[in-house]
């Protein structure tokens, strides 16, 4: 099966006085034509240094590609020029940042910037333009667009200013798009809108999304497979139902059990994940989890486990997964 993307041992560092730190740690994941992706993990894992690397927007310096392949339509991205990448940007590959109120500009009408990009990647100007930009609009579900094309982003409330990003991040039918935390501070009935409006332009427009969250509770129902990442490591990756039902790796149970279900009693308390991320400038030697897992053994202190795969799809990063593990290992105490 050919694949749209291709993430081949992806290494992103960057320079800072304290030292070099190793944000992502040999990334390695495929996307396929019309497939819907999540990445999820804690703050400071690795998920949106990993998606913008993908655009080619990590600033140099402080950040490098230390090594790896981002492989899209075949053509690997990493070595393209910035002009080449702008051609790419937009037309091909479509983003959703995380704040929609500083990525858009304050000082532009809505609209303005939407016709924008259109300038910028078709043939579309003047009137063309602008009925593209108000087709747009309305296909996000914003009421009135005629009205909300000629209105600055301070008149539009948060899930309205995130359905114009995505407005915008469309616009040139790009055949990838991806959407870095594009439900984050909204409330959920509005999150719940932004990921069926996702969904459904998904669907009708065949484009492959890659969904980057903190939440699993937000996957569920959208992504086909979920990718863990922790300490700039994928440390498990299956489909959706193999990593809610038939996790292997002790991260992603704590990332589970720390998220509310449904029918979950009230008065149940969640369970965190005790204790912090390691620091990255100087990873751990082994595995990058074991100081906060209830389960570490000695060897995974010492030896950084490889990723195994457990069935076609499902794949994990965890010394518990080795035969010896459950024959007289010896656990830390």
């Amino acid at each position: 099966m050919k694949h749209l993307l291709s993430v081949n041992n992806l290494q992103v560092h960057f320079k800072t006085f304290a030292g070099e730190v190793q944000a992502v740690r040999g990334v390695s994941f495929d996307l396929t034509a019309g497939e819907a992706i999540a990445i999820v993990g804690e703050s400071g894992c690795g998920k949106s240094v990993t998606a913008q690397s993908i655009m080619r927007l990590i600033p140099s310096p402080p950040g490098r590609y230390v090594a790896g392949e981002i492989f899209f339509d075949g053509e690997n991205l990493l070595p393209k020029t910035e002009k080449e990448m702008e051609i790419i940007r937009g037309k091909d590959i479509g983003m959703i940042f995380q704040d929609p109120m500083t990525s858009l500009n304050p000082t532009m009408k809505v609209g303005h910037q939407i016709v924008e990009t259109l300038n910028k990647h078709t043939d579309l100007a003047g009137e063309a333009g602008k009925q593209r930009a108000v087709e747009m609009l309305a296909l996000v579900g914003l009421p009135n667009p005629e009205k909300r094309y000629g209105q600055y982003p301070h008149q539009f409330s948060g899930g309205m200013r995130q359905r114009a990003m995505i407005a915008m991040a469309l616009a040139c039918n790009p055949r990838l798009l991806i959407a870095d935390e594009p439900t984050t501070a909204l409330d959920v009935t509005i999150q719940a809108q932004i990921l069926e409006l996702m969904q459904e332009l998904k669907d009708k427009l065949g484009t492959s999304i890659i969904l980057i969250t903190h939440d699993l509770g937000v996957v569920a129902g959208f992504a086909s497979r979920v990718i863990v990442m922790y300490a700039g490591k994928v440390v498990e990756s299956g489909t959706t139902s193999e990593i809610f039902y038939q996790q292997r790796h002790p991260y992603t149970r704590g990332l589970l059990a720390s998220v509310p279900r449904p029918g979950q009693e009230i008065r149940k308390k969640l369970s965190p994940i005790a204790g912090r991320p390691p620091d990255l400038i100087a990873p751990p030697q082994g595995c990058a989890f074991w100081p906060r897992c209830e389960r570490a053994m000695l060897v995974c202190r010492e030896v950084q486990p490889d990723l195994v795969r457990l069935s076609d799809t499902h794949l994990v990063s965890c010394w518990l997964t080795h035969e010896y593990a459950s024959k007289g290992a010896t656990i830390r105490s």
